[in-house]
C-alpha cells in the first residue's frame, strides 16, 4: 500500500493505492462519514498480501482523516464533484480508471449520483450498509425536526445545551453532536439529500450488503433499496453492525473478487 498526497482543487488530499499495480481493473473506494484510512487499512493491506487481479484506490473526502477540510459547508454535490475532479487527476498522475466501486455508507450516497449519471464507465458496484434510503423519522425526530429551529436559542445556556446534546443522541444525532462549525453545516446539508430517486437510474450490478444489527442504516431500509436498483443483489448478514468493513475485511475482499469479474 503506497500513501500519497495531492492538491485536488486546492485542498490537500491524502489518497493510497494497494494491489496488482499491472492490472487494468481498478476498484475506487468511497468510504462513510467520519471515517479515514485507518478504518480500511486492513483490507487495503489485504490487497497487497493476498494474489489479486486488481488495483483498489482510497481518498479521504474533505474534512475526514488527513484530507483538509472544505472551505466553507458543503452539499453532498460538491463531494460528488471533488470525486469526480480527484479521479481525473488519478487518470493524469497514474494512468488509472476505475471500474467498479465499493462504497460503505455516506460514499454510498456519493456512488449513487455518480453511476446515475447518463455516461460512466463503471461496470458494477457493492454498496455496504448504504446511507441512500430516507429514514422514518419516530416520534421524537419529528418532534425535534419541528421544534429544532424554534429552540436554537438554549444553547447559549450551559445545562440547557447539555440537554439538547443528550437529546440529539437520544434520537439518533451522535455524528451531528461531535461536530462543529462548517462541519456541523454540511452534515444537514448531506442527511437531508434524498437519494432515492437517483436508484433506479442505477442500471450496472450491484450488491447490496446489510447487517442485521445496524442501527445507524436499519435492515429493513434493504428491501426498499433493492426494489429501487432493478439490478441489485441483497445479502443480508446475521449479527453485523454498520461497520462492515471493519469487522468483515476478508470477506468484503472476496465479495470484490467475486463482484468484480
Amino acid at each position: 500500500m503506497k500513501v500519497f498526497k495531492a492538491n485536488i482543487d486546492n485542498i490537500q488530499t491524502r489518497y493510497c493505492l494497494s494491489g496488482n499495480p499491472n492490472s487494468p481493473k481498478t476498484i475506487l473506494i468511497l468510504h462513510g462519514w467520519g471515517s479515514s484510512l485507518d478504518s480500511w487499512r486492513s483490507l487495503l493491506q489485504m490487497a497487497d498480501t493476498k494474489a489479486s487481479d486488481f488495483n483498489f484506490v482510497f481518498f479521504e473526502f474533505p474534512g475526514f482523516g488527513l484530507t483538509q477540510k472544505p472551505p466553507k459547508a458543503w452539499q453532498l454535490g460538491d463531494f460528488v464533484d471533488f470525486s469526480s475532479k480527484f479521479l481525473d487527476y488519478l487518470q493524469k498522475k497514474h494512468s488509472l480508471k476505475p471500474s467498479y466501486i465499493l462504497c460503505h455508507s455516506f460514499g454510498a450516497r456519493v456512488a449513487t449520483q455518480l453511476l446515475s449519471r447518463p455516461k460512466h464507465n463503471y461496470l458494477a458496484a457493492i454498496f455496504l450498509a448504504p446511507a441512500i434510503i430516507k429514514p422514518e423519522l419516530n416520534f421524537l425526530q419529528r418532534l425535534s425536526k419541528k421544534l429544532g429551529p424554534k429552540l436554537q436559542f438554549l444553547h447559549k445556556f450551559k445545562f440547557t445545551s447539555y440537554l439538547v446534546k443528550q437529546y440529539r443522541r437520544l434520537i439518533g444525532a451522535y455524528d451531528y453532536n461531535k461536530l462543529a462549525g462548517a462541519m456541523k453545516q454540511t452534515f444537514e446539508n448531506v442527511v437531508s439529500t434524498n437519494s432515492e430517486p437517483f436508484l433506479p437510474k442505477i442500471k450496472i450490478p450491484i450488491l447490496l450488503v446489510w447487517g442485521t444489527k445496524d442501527v445507524l442504516t436499519p435492515v429493513k431500509m434493504s428491501k426498499k433499496a433493492h426494489m429501487l436498483l432493478e439490478n441489485s443483489i441483497l445479502k443480508i448478514i446475521p449479527g453485523m453492525t454498520h461497520g462492515i468493513h471493519i469487522h468483515l475485511p476478508e470477506e468484503v475482499f472476496s465479495w470484490c473478487l467475486k463482484t468484480f469479474k
